[in-house]
């Protein structure tokens, strides 16, 4: 025990608690500023956060590593860019109306607002620039990328906590003028409502709309509160005209009593994230799914054939599709092609692929005769790790969320999909000599425009 607290207070404070500690001493602002507008941003950021988790926990079968870290980290990262020049707009608003007395004042305690958001949008641009250098450098990707990682660990707490610190304090933009963060805000609460509106027409599964509602859910209180923060300034008295009210703040950090401090928030902080990570993670190879029979299209239910014995793998002998992709190439420099034949070919790593959203696309399975279909199985998406990088396609290319199971007589049965590299189970009941399976919707792309399938199975008894 004395050996882990020993560890602890060398290693874990220096490296993680003290640039928390740090953070909050440059991001905390000098101005007064209303406790209660400070407390309900600050509420606001966490029960946005532990909400995230919530509706992550909630739908863990359609939550995949991309999407993930596009609501956990892009998300956020495309509203500081949209606030920048939101805040320079009202900068020079606020020096116009303060008159000549004023206006240098304000252009000076504006720089530091300015140099902490440009510090946190270099930080993801120096990392893309970095990883497309080694982007045609397979065979280092592994190595380097764990590296990075690990060279980042004690800036992950300290940038989690300037992203919390940030929302509430709004980078200092008191210090500017005491009407500058909730110009700000407002400014970005904007952007993200229409995000969310966007998001819940555009969405093609369940998860994708509820963070478009989480997102919309969470702009509407954002803007509420900077109305709210306007009102109270209003009553106080405070005018374009007014300056900031600055504290006497003494600079010298007590790091012990720091370290303190912060140690809960740091541990709370780091277990969100690491619930955020595992799900990401574990969601991305669940369990097979198995649809609810449905009826078919055509009227009826579908009849039982329970007295024909159990159902068999049915070969598909053709199969053929309304679009192909053109070949690629794998991160090892080898050529992959995307026939309509790879869905048949019973290996996963393999698979058809159209360019872009394939929506309204076929593929035709044809049998070697009549056989009466019980079940149909697909796997929606490219279900390969690449040997030579480790990365994911089944993430990177676009998925299909929906299919409908057409039989040669017109019978017709629809199947909704999860975002999920599993063979995923539909009952039908139809007697057949083909299939032809249309795809109804497909999911964003992700790195790469194209749409998917890897693997697709029929089960039935043959002869009909």
């Amino acid at each position: 025990m004395n050996l882990i607290v020993a560890l602890f207070a060398r290693f874990v404070v220096p490296a993680f608690v003290v640039p928390c500690a740090c953070v909050s001493v440059w991001l905390t602002p000098q101005a007064d500023r209303d406790p209660r507008v400070e407390t309900l941003q600050s509420w606001r950021a966490w029960l946005g956060y532990l909400a995230l988790v919530a509706v992550l926990l909630a739908g863990q079968d359609q939550v995949d590593v991309s999407s993930l870290l596009n609501s956990a980290v892009l998300a956020p990262f495309y509203k500081f860019v949209i606030a920048v020049p939101c805040f320079a707009v009202a900068v020079v608003l606020l020096i116009v109306k303060s008159g000549p007395g004023h206006r240098s004042a304000v252009a000076v305690a504006a720089a530091r607002p300015w140099l902490t958001v440009l510090a946190v949008l270099i930080t993801p641009f120096a990392l893309i620039a970095f990883g497309s250098l080694i982007g045609d450098a397979p065979g280092r990707q592994n190595w380097v990328l764990l590296l990075m990682i690990f060279a980042s660990l004690p800036l992950w707490p300290a940038a989690v906590w300037a992203v919390i610190l940030g929302v509430r304090y709004s980078f200092r933009a008191a210090d500017v003028h005491p009407f500058l963060p909730a110009f700000v805000g407002l400014a970005v609460a904007a952007v993200t409502v229409v995000e969310g509106v966007a998001g819940t027409s555009t969405a093609t599964t369940s998860m994708d709309t509820r963070l478009a509602l989480l997102s919309l859910g969470g702009g509407l209180v954002f803007a509420g509160l900077c109305v709210y923060e306007l009102s109270c300034l209003r009553r106080d008295g405070i005018g374009f005209h007014s300056r900031p009210t600055f504290l006497h703040i003494h600079q010298v950090v007590n790091w012990p009593a720091a370290a303190r401090a912060f140690a809960p928030w740091l541990v709370l902080t780091t277990a969100l994230g690491f619930a955020l990570v595992g799900i990401g993670s574990t969601s991305q190879r669940g369990p097979m799914v198995a649809a609810s029979p449905i009826t078919s299209s055509t009227g009826g239910a579908p009849s039982a054939s329970a007295d024909a014995g159990p159902a068999v793998l049915i070969p598909i002998v053709a199969a053929q599709a309304s679009a192909v992709a053109p070949d690629g190439t794998d991160d090892a420099g080898n050529t992959v092609s995307y026939p309509a034949a790879n869905v048949a070919d019973g290996v996963l790593e393999t698979a058809w692929r159209a360019t872009g959203d394939a929506t309204g696309q076929r593929i035709l399975l044809t049998f070697s005769g009549p056989v009466r279909v019980t079940a149909v199985g697909i796997v929606p998406g490219y279900a390969k790790v690449d040997a030579a990088s480790g990365v994911d396609r089944f993430a990177q290319n676009r998925r299909v969320v929906g299919v409908d199971w057409v039989g040669a007589n017109g019978t017709s049965v629809h199947q909704d999909l999860a975002d999920s590299p599993d063979m995923q189970m539909q009952s039908v009941d139809v007697v057949t000599d083909s299939l032809t399976v249309v795809i109804t919707a497909t999911s964003a792309p992700g790195e790469r425009d194209f749409t998917a399938i890897s693997e697709i199975q029929v089960l039935g008894h043959p002869g009909g």
